[in-house]
């Protein structure tokens, strides 16, 4: 019994982990969502609207929607309530005592506990793979931080090139009126005639 009190209490550090470290991974991908959305508000153009933009469906839907992270909230609350029920059951069917008291050791009793165990596997095994797929998400959010630094980046080039074009199209209103006033000037000074040999 005390072999199984071991594996229990490691069963429970285990599974305190887990959830410890996806409660960290939920709090980076509040925090690279707040970032997204503050760098796709401070992009100086309409992304719907840029020519060179081809993901504008990616930026219409977020990778997470807010209902499907409440519903994942409320199975996350209800299977931890799923698991504290498990362990008040487990403590009343397995007591830890001392080797001078006696245990409650049936082969009924071993068989609960041990269907209890292989109950809290199976939780652990779907806390890893919710833990696989919130990494997945967190990647494609970090390569989604990507899109708009570098649509920021072509923006600013694009904008850079137009005001080149600008200045060389202002450079060449100022000649043309300079041009115009020398001739509007050379018709206002009166021709001389030669005057006459003596």
């Amino acid at each position: 019994m005390k072999k199984l009190g071991i594996l229990e209490r490691k069963v429970d550090k285990n599974d305190q982990i887990i959830r410890d470290k996806i409660s960290s991974l939920d709090n980076r991908f509040m925090e690279l969502e707040t970032h997204v959305l503050y760098l796709l508000s401070k992009s100086p153009c309409n992304l719907s609207h840029h020519p060179s933009n081809v993901l504008d469906d990616h930026f219409k839907s977020p990778p997470v929607p807010a209902l499907e992270r409440k519903l994942e909230e409320a199975e996350w609350e209800r299977s931890f309530s799923l698991d504290r029920e498990r362990e008040k059951k487990m403590a009343k069917v397995t007591k830890f005592v001392d080797e001078d008291e006696h245990p409650m050791n049936s082969t009924e009793d071993m068989e609960e506990f041990k269907s209890q165990l292989k109950s809290q596997r199976e939780m652990i095994d779907q806390l890893l793979e919710r833990d696989r797929k919130r990494d997945e998400q967190v990647t494609s959010l970090l390569v989604s931080i990507k899109v708009p630094e570098n649509t920021l980046t072509q923006s600013q080039l694009e904008l850079s090139a137009l005001q080149g074009r600008m200045l060389d199209m202002n450079g060449r209103i100022d000649n043309i009126e300079e041009t115009q006033d020398v001739g509007e000037a050379s018709m206002m000074i009166p021709r001389t005639s030669p005057s006459p040999s003596v």
